[in-house]
């Protein structure tokens, strides 16, 4: 009884860290999407962007809005498209927050 309770419970965090991780994609897929309206591009475009981001963590609001501009040269963003991350991670609109913020 008490083993199948363990795993009841690995399962259950599983499922979490599961959920948080697709809502930390989320966020970060919609903030994209904003970003290549804002200038201009497909959301297509951007992906490339938006691994690089993931890769480095940079994948919630905080995290988007401590990128410095060293940071953004170094992952080769364009100026342009970082000056309109940093502005949309500063909002705070319902369709752009994350669930925890």
């Amino acid at each position: 009884m008490q083993r199948i309770f363990r795993l009841h419970l690995i399962v259950s965090d599983q499922n979490i860290i599961k959920d948080i991780a697709v809502e930390l994609m989320a966020y970060l897929q919609r903030l994209l999407r904003r970003a290549a309206e804002h200038v201009g591009r497909s959301y297509e475009e951007l992906l490339p962007i938006e691994k690089l981001l993931e890769e480095n963590w940079f994948d919630s609001a905080e995290a988007v809005r401590h990128i410095t501009d060293r940071d953004f040269e170094v992952m080769r963003v364009p100026k342009r498209l970082a000056v309109v991350l940093k502005q949309l991670a500063a909002q705070r609109s319902p369709n752009m927050q994350q669930g925890s913020e």
